[in-house]
């Protein structure tokens, strides 16, 4: 005696995918939220130790506050002239403190947190054009 196979027929098939699609539906939101979540955590630890940085630094100058610009002349956007995050350079791990982790692409663009000259908002490309 032969034994039919059951096999899945197509509404069963269909059933099952359209059972995943909403579950994907309902976690890809939740998953985003969790991400940037995680992304804002980095961004505060990233100021706090920036916020550090600085008041380690004022610490060391007799409690004076970096300019935003300085140097040979602090008018004109010389070679000469460094900005603010330059000073506080020894003070922080990593350059990479200036990168907002929610911004897409480093180095172009508007920052979110970062002050160009203490006045607009602007992301931080050094020397090398790393950052």
């Amino acid at each position: 005696m032969l034994q039919s196979k059951k096999a899945f027929t197509l509404i069963e098939l269909l059933v099952v995918i359209a059972i995943i699609a909403i579950l994907a539906a309902i976690l890809f939101p939740v998953f985003a939220r969790a991400r940037e979540n995680a992304r804002r955590s980095s961004c505060q630890s990233n100021l706090k130790q920036i916020g550090l940085g600085l008041m380690q630094y004022t610490q060391d100058y007799d409690e004076q506050l970096i300019r935003s610009w300085y140097g040979a002349n602090a008018a004109s956007d010389a070679v000469s002239n460094y900005k603010w995050m330059d000073a506080i350079q020894p003070y922080i791990k990593s350059t990479q403190l200036f990168n907002c982790p929610s911004q897409s692409a480093y180095g172009t663009g508007q920052g979110q947190y970062l002050f160009r000259n203490g006045a607009n908002y602007g992301s931080y490309t050094d020397q090398f054009g790393l950052l």
